[in-house]
């Protein structure tokens, strides 16, 4: 696949999730590639930042978990391991989203190591910078560090570079306690991204961390822009949590400014939107900081 077949079929893709027919697409297209492994992997990586967007879109959780499974086990009986890797990766992520962080670890590790086995480096960057992020909420701050470092050198992939990179800056500006030094890797990322080449929503997360890091700093003009990014990125993206994030972003703002009450209003907004969507690691994120206020 060239780029333009790689265009072609992520935008066949996210037409088939606006169908509702996500699920039974991906299965068809990917399994149609089993036994191809050059044009397999071009394949998988078109779909890399479609099925970023099915987990960020209030999809039912449940659904994808599902989806991962079948996917994983006819990819395990067709001796596929780029497609088992894919789905194991799929998997571990609903995990995280949902919760259930020390679930989501073990398939990580496992979606790490056969992505490796099949030569797969941007595969196994999204698997590593995942496991990082299911490392740094189960507290071990060092092995996170050591995953999203390994992730940045594997996310050089030159087709996935504008979605990886960002995806990884957006748990790597998360792993400092302390917010200056946050700061310091969310503008050292800025200097990095190409606005011309940037993926409109896999850096979400990023922004929405930055915004949040500049706010705890007292860096309030650029915690403005980068909630600024998150509010441009809603406005493209309207349905599920994507709201959430906005209002934690404005949120977290607001606390900055001294307007707790209005503050505490918001987070309590993006608590409500991160529960309907069944994003239970990120609700737990807002309630922690609503408990402290």
């Amino acid at each position: 696949l060239g780029a333009e077949a790689m265009r072609s079929a992520e935008l066949g893709a996210l037409l088939a999730h606006a169908d509702g027919r996500f699920e039974r697409h991906a299965q068809l297209e990917l399994s149609a590639v089993w036994r191809e492994p050059e044009l397999a992997g071009r394949v998988f990586d078109a779909y890399l930042c479609v099925t970023e967007r099915v987990l960020e879109s209030g999809e039912p959780y449940p659904r994808i978990a599902t989806f991962a499974k079948r996917l994983r086990a006819e990819a395990r009986r067709a001796g596929a391991r780029r497609g088992e890797a894919f789905a194991a990766t799929v998997l571990g992520e609903t995990e995280l989203l949902t919760g259930d962080v020390p679930r989501a670890r073990d398939s990580l590790v496992e979606a790490a190591r056969l992505a490796r086995q099949a030569g797969a480096p941007g595969a196994e960057a999204l698997a590593r910078l995942r496991l990082g992020e299911a490392l740094l909420h189960l507290g071990d701050r060092a092995a996170a560090s050591s995953q999203l470092d390994e992730a940045l050198e594997l996310a050089q992939v030159p087709s996935l570079a504008r979605h990886l990179l960002s995806l990884a800056y957006g748990v790597l500006v998360r792993v400092p306690e302390d917010p200056l030094e946050a700061v310091r890797i969310a503008e050292g990322a800025e200097q990095l991204f190409d606005p011309r080449w940037l993926c409109r929503t896999c850096p979400l997360e990023y922004w929405l961390a930055s915004a949040t890091a500049c706010a705890r700093a007292g860096e309030l003009d650029s915690a403005e822009r980068f909630a600024g990014l998150v509010r441009e990125a809603s406005d493209a993206w309207p349905h599920g949590p994507v709201r959430a994030a906005l209002n934690e972003a404005d949120a977290h703002l607001l606390l900055a400014r001294g307007a707790a009450g209005e503050a505490r209003d918001r987070f309590g907004l993006a608590l409500e939107g991160y529960a309907l969507a069944g994003q239970r690691l990120r609700e737990q994120r807002v309630h922690t900081v609503l408990a402290t206020l």
